[in-house]
């Protein structure tokens, strides 16, 4: 598995305590299986996995929650009915806090984004 080098991705993992940091660094572990070629970098401001010069995931603790970012609404609006009204917005998912991100879904996710950063979604 490609292992993150220091970056910014790396810098924000260092700035979370267990579990937080675990539960970050797995998402971005299971994000860098699926799409071996992404690369640390930024999109939008924000630490994330970069594929083909575009945003392919971002993930993040907040103070009330960990945000998974695509950076596609279609991805979002494709996995919204998995998630209660409150946990979705138009840009990102969130889920609660000290709990993993659901890996299965994570991956349907990193996959449907790839999908179309590739054009094939």
């Amino acid at each position: 598995m490609t292992e993150l080098q220091p970056t910014a991705i790396v810098d924000a993992l260092a700035a979370l305590d267990e579990p937080d940091r675990g539960i970050v660094g797995d998402a971005y572990a299971i994000a860098l299986a699926l799409a071996p070629t992404a690369e640390p970098g930024l999109s939008y401001g924000m630490p994330a996995l970069v594929l083909g010069g575009k945003g392919l995931i971002s993930v993040q603790r907040t103070k009330t929650h960990f945000g998974v970012y695509p950076f596609s609404a279609a991805v979002v609006g494709r996995f919204a009915d998995e998630f209660e009204p409150a946990m979705i917005s138009r840009g990102a998912m969130r889920f609660a806090l000290r709990t993993p991100i659901p890996t299965e879904l994570l991956e349907r996710i990193v996959r449907a984004r790839v999908e179309e950063i590739q054009g094939r979604g």
